[in-house]
């Protein structure tokens, strides 16, 4: 007889990848069978009394079904319904009947509320080296990838005409492997997509990619290479520009035990100087993106200019509906105090409740 399977939903899923990540449960088993959606078990109180529910802590639970007939007995717990069959792997096994669906399943399936831009930033993260944490607002850590682009891109090519699939193809198009903080994912994305979608239009660079500096820079820094956030390469090639993002945190650490407050770590703000002046003497322009960049508009889109103008995708100047459509997305990225709303927020991602309409920002 076949095991009953509890089947986690697009959500509960996500969060659990994140805090497994992070290391505070057990990683799913990607190698496991898949489970039979015929036989899941959807009952709101079954599945909150799992203990890999309840290890998850106080989140939003959702779980999928193979019918209407299992719909109707979760009907008081968020669920989605699949049908038909699904590509090889998109069910991981936690080990007792329960599973929960692949990252590449969740990022399809929380395409069908179409919010582009956070479907981006979550395919940046489970690319990227870094997982948001579900149990403090905001926070991250570093951590594997959880995915790839190229993995993505053959799930969603085998998914075709599944409710959720259009935008997830936009998704693998816009987003690139690699980055290593949220905030890096946020400039990419403002610096990248399109300028009918909030963007800049800038071509699209390499993530944390390294490169090979001289033998006399090697001397100076200790290795015979660096790592940008972001590098553009011509066609030969060769490096032609970084942009960075220094993070106004990053220079700071926890003062000692006799400070109330915090003090400014002078050997990594030696060691980032050192390093730009290195990239500058290998001839290789750089724009560095700082804190304070993010919190105003018009300092930030210099930036963008700039870089654009030296990788040779300069772009448009932001005037009328493209001024608006920047300064909204820009405002959406950087914006932190939003993080508190994500649960809610994956919740219209999934098709749960009705998408969440932002106000469109207007010249003051």
């Amino acid at each position: 007889m076949e095991e009953v399977a509890y089947v986690l939903g697009p959500v509960t899923s996500l969060l659990t990848w994140r805090t497994a990540n992070l290391g505070g449960c057990a990683m799913p088993d990607r190698e496991g069978r898949q489970p039979s959606l015929g036989r899941c078990v959807g009952r709101a109180g079954e599945i909150r009394l799992l203990d890999e529910v309840r290890a998850l802590g106080d989140v939003p639970v959702d779980v999928v079904v193979g019918d209407t007939r299992q719909a109707h007995r979760c009907a008081s717990i968020d669920h989605v319904v699949l049908k038909g069959t699904l590509p090889p792997g998109s069910f991981c096994s936690l080990g007792g009947g329960v599973y929960v669906c692949s990252p590449e399943l969740c990022l399809v399936l929380l395409g069908r509320g179409e919010d582009l831009r956070h479907l981006l930033e979550l395919a940046c993260e489970l690319c990227g080296t870094y997982s948001m944490d579900p149990h403090q607002t905001g926070n991250f850590g570093n951590a594997p990838a959880l995915t790839s682009r190229g993995r993505l891109a053959s799930y969603v090519a085998l998914s075709k005409g599944r409710h959720g699939c259009r935008l997830a193809r936009r998704m693998v198009d816009e987003i690139r492997d690699g980055s290593d903080s949220p905030r890096e994912t946020s400039m990419f994305l403002s610096f990248t997509l399109r300028s009918r979608d909030g963007g800049f239009g800038i071509r699209k660079p390499l993530l944390n990619e390294r490169f090979e500096i001289s033998e006399r820079s090697s001397r100076s820094l200790g290795k015979g290479y660096l790592i940008g956030d972001e590098v553009f390469r011509g066609d030969r090639g060769e490096v032609i520009a970084v942009g960075e993002y220094d993070s106004k945190q990053h220079h700071f650490v926890t003062a000692r035990a006799s400070d109330d407050g915090l003090a400014i770590d002078a050997l990594k703000v030696m060691a980032d100087d050192l390093r730009r002046e290195i990239i500058r003497d290998e001839g290789i322009d750089i724009v560095t993106v700082r804190y304070e960049d993010t919190k105003s508009f018009d300092r930030f889109e210099r930036k963008a200019q700039r870089l654009g103008k030296l990788v040779g995708t300069e772009p448009v100047p932001s005037e009328g509906i493209l001024w608006d459509r920047r300064l909204d997305l820009f405002r959406y990225l950087f914006d932190t105090t939003r993080w508190k709303d994500e649960h809610q927020a994956l919740r219209v991602m999934a098709g749960y409740e009705r998408m969440i309409r932002h106000p469109r920002a207007r010249r003051s």
